[in-house]
């Protein structure tokens, strides 16, 4: 994980159970952490122990478009681990949406 020391890494869904995971190994080997949340309030735990380590929260939905180009802005590594933990509540559609709207700031990203 040295490879991230000091890289900007946006993880989209970091705080759930794998993001949760994956976000505490980027901040240990020393990413500058920013993470995509539906609900800063319901994971407030999470992004406490986040801004402690000198990460950011943006309270966004993966399907928003624009949030998704500003939360990619400026980025060396973009992780999307969203998705809906229990039984599906959502259509499939709302997850899909989520990921094109990634993939498309990300390609914006790099035509820019």
């Amino acid at each position: 994980m040295t490879a991230y020391c000091s890289r900007r890494t946006l993880v989209i869904g970091g705080f759930g159970y794998i993001g949760s995971h994956v976000v505490a190994a980027l901040t240990q080997a020393g990413a500058d952490v920013t993470v995509v949340t539906p609900s800063r309030e319901r994971h407030a735990g999470a992004a406490a122990r986040l801004d402690a380590c000198g990460g950011r929260t943006i309270e966004a939905d993966v399907r928003d478009g624009e949030a998704l180009r500003t939360a990619v802005a400026g980025q060396d590594v973009i992780v999307n681990l969203s998705g809906q933990s229990g039984a599906l509540r959502r259509p499939v559609t709302a997850l899909t949406d989520g990921l094109r709207q990634t993939i498309a700031a990300s390609v914006e990203r790099c035509d820019s």
